[in-house]
C-alpha cells in the first residue's frame, strides 16, 4: 500500500469522506512514539494535504470501530495553535506560505 493509498483509507475511515484529492506532499517527520506495552520506538509520519468537495464545516462520523466522532474543519491559523509538536506546525505553516 502506498502512502498516498494508507492515507485515504485513513480519512475515510477516520471522517467518512471519500471524495479526497491529493494537492501536495508536505513532508516527513520521525519522532520517538511509545507504543501501548510501554516500549519506545522511531515513528514516521507523513503529512499530506488532500481536497474535497465537501461542503459540510462540521459533521459526525461512525468509525469501523464503532466510536461517534464530532468533526469539523477549521482554517489553518485556527489549527495552528492547537498543535503540539514545532514540526506539525511548520509543515502545517508551509500550506499557507
Amino acid at each position: 500500500e502506498t502512502v498516498e493509498k494508507a492515507a485515504i483509507r485513513e480519512i475515510i475511515e477516520e471522517t467518512g469522506i471519500k471524495d479526497v484529492n491529493l494537492i501536495k506532499d508536505l513532508g516527513v517527520i520521525s519522532r520517538k512514539g511509545l507504543s501501548e506495552d510501554n516500549q519506545w520506538y522511531q515513528k514516521v509520519i507523513h503529512f499530506l494535504l488532500f481536497q474535497t468537495a465537501t461542503k459540510e464545516n462540521t459533521w459526525t462520523h461512525k468509525s469501523p470501530d464503532n466510536k461517534s466522532y464530532d468533526l469539523r474543519f477549521f482554517p489553518v491559523d485556527e489549527a495552528l495553535p492547537n498543535l503540539y509538536f514545532e514540526e506539525e506546525k511548520s509543515l502545517l505553516s508551509s500550506v499557507t506560505a
